[in-house]
């Protein structure tokens, strides 16, 4: 018979995640948002609930092969896709954020994010955060960007 120690040991083990499924729920995440699907609306399309979507995004449920392939095919990619490092740091940068403010996201907030992916002239993605910062009421030493 296991002691309790050797038994916590091993549900310790269980629990831990594999940085492949971080990677899925990484991708998972960003090609829903650029897609611009709210979780329930991913979860409608695939048969599953937005709480099960909420753990397959942030890699406390593995994700199934059968349910991966139904969500590439809702989000229009490749399943090679979810297996593909992030290199853009702008796209890590906005699910670092959301994750933490997950309760205030709002749909027009996903939105202007996709779209700002899409802008490649820097001078103009300064001048937005300029601009945001001043009706924020945020000051100037309230953001930290290179320019």
């Amino acid at each position: 018979m296991q002691s309790v120690s050797k038994k916590r040991a091993n549900v310790k083990t269980a629990r831990r995640i594999h940085e492949v499924d971080h990677l899925i729920a990484l991708r998972l995440r960003l090609a829903r948002v650029e897609a611009g699907l709210s979780q329930s609306e991913l979860g409608s399309a695939v048969g599953v609930t937005f709480q099960q979507v909420q753990k397959y995004e942030r890699a406390l449920n593995r994700v199934t092969a059968s349910s991966l392939l139904r969500m590439a095919r809702v989000l229009n990619r490749d399943i090679g896709y979810f297996f593909t490092e992030v290199d853009d740091p702008a796209a890590r940068l906005i699910v670092q954020g959301w994750e933490q403010n997950a309760d205030r996201v709002r749909r027009l907030d996903v939105d202007i994010m996709r779209l700002l992916l899409r802008v490649d002239d820097l001078n103009l993605k300064l001048r937005i955060v300029d601009l945001l910062t001043e009706r924020a009421n945020l000051g100037n030493n309230s953001i930290s960007r290179a320019r």
